[in-house]
């Protein structure tokens, strides 16, 4: 949809609190790239207006803006590059978490997902523990990469810890079986 407030010598950048963001949505598929400098990201807006030029006439697809960015759960300000909340259906509900992009030590992108909740026990407060445990993972993340110890980078640290039952809790959860088999 054309915005005739927007210049034209700005389409398809978007201005994020790191930089500006270059996007186009080709075929359904984002591909986008982030860039500190203004200047730089026109010339790469440039290129990729000429790659994608044949491929589609729909090169300067509209979203909407509910599908351009994910905000952060209880806020207005959209989530930082590389975290993002995904809905999805899980047998019939609908289920949200938060994913981050990250590339291995072999170059390898990968995707660590931090669930939410589902839409029957929706709570912004699970929402809000996975978005601070995903925001951790990205910084963590992006300490590893630009002092270059991503091989030493464990993403396994960042799983959520369920409260591992002891002895005597096994115990009191049988006995209390055990109570309720007596009574029927």
């Amino acid at each position: 949809m054309y915005n005739p407030d927007k210049p034209y010598e700005l389409r398809n950048i978007k201005k994020n609190p790191s930089g500006y963001q270059v996007q186009f949505i080709v075929k359904g598929k984002s591909h986008s790239v982030l860039e500190k400098d203004l200047e730089k990201a026109k010339k790469i807006r440039d290129k990729m207006e000429k790659k994608f030029k044949g491929s589609t006439n729909k090169v300067y697809q509209y979203l909407p803006p509910d599908k351009k960015m994910s905000f952060i759960p209880g806020t207005n300000k959209p989530m930082p590059v590389g975290i993002t909340l995904h809905i999805y259906q899980n047998k019939g509900t609908e289920t949200y978490s938060i994913q981050v992009r990250w590339r291995d030590n072999t170059g390898h992108w990968r995707v660590k997902t931090f669930y939410g909740c589902s839409a029957p026990t929706y709570s912004l407060k699970k929402m809000k523990e996975a978005y601070k445990l995903a925001y951790k993972f990205r910084q963590a993340y992006m300490e590893a990469v630009t002092t270059k110890t991503l091989d030493q980078f464990e993403p396994t640290s960042f799983n959520r810890s369920r409260k591992k039952k002891t002895i005597a809790d096994k115990v009191k959860q049988n006995t209390l079986l055990r109570k309720k088999m007596r009574r029927r």
